[in-house]
């Protein structure tokens, strides 16, 4: 890497990565400590408007329900990417190993008719 550089991380999506406790322990310490939460308070001050030109009760025109559905889409991806952030360190409930049992005449309906019987 050259003198002055910036070389960002390779940022994909892998179905089989799974922390530790260990590593879960210290994101937790991380996302506590005063500077990521300065950090998050920088941040904030990127996060979309929900004032939008021409969307609002004045100055309407034919795009101004598009615009303003694509304007509460983006604050709805960042607050989603930031609580994602705090969900990956929850633990997930594990999946079921046990199938649970199927009995083949739960779920039709007996339809044959039946003959009262006399008394």
């Amino acid at each position: 890497m050259k003198k002055g550089e910036r070389k960002t991380p390779d940022i994909y999506y892998d179905p089989l990565a799974r922390f530790t406790p260990e590593e879960k322990a210290t994101l937790r310490q991380i996302l506590v400590s005063p500077v990521y939460v300065k950090l998050l308070r920088v941040v904030e001050g990127f996060k979309p408007s929900s004032n939008c030109g021409m969307a609002g009760s004045t100055g309407r025109d034919a795009f101004s329900n598009d615009r303003a559905n694509a304007r509460l889409g983006e604050i709805r991806g960042w607050e989603l990417h930031i609580a994602a952030i705090y969900r990956a360190l929850t633990d997930a409930p594990q999946p079921r190993t046990e199938t649970e049992p199927s009995y083949p005449l739960s779920g039709t309906m007996q339809l044959e008719p039946k003959i009262p019987e006399k008394k």
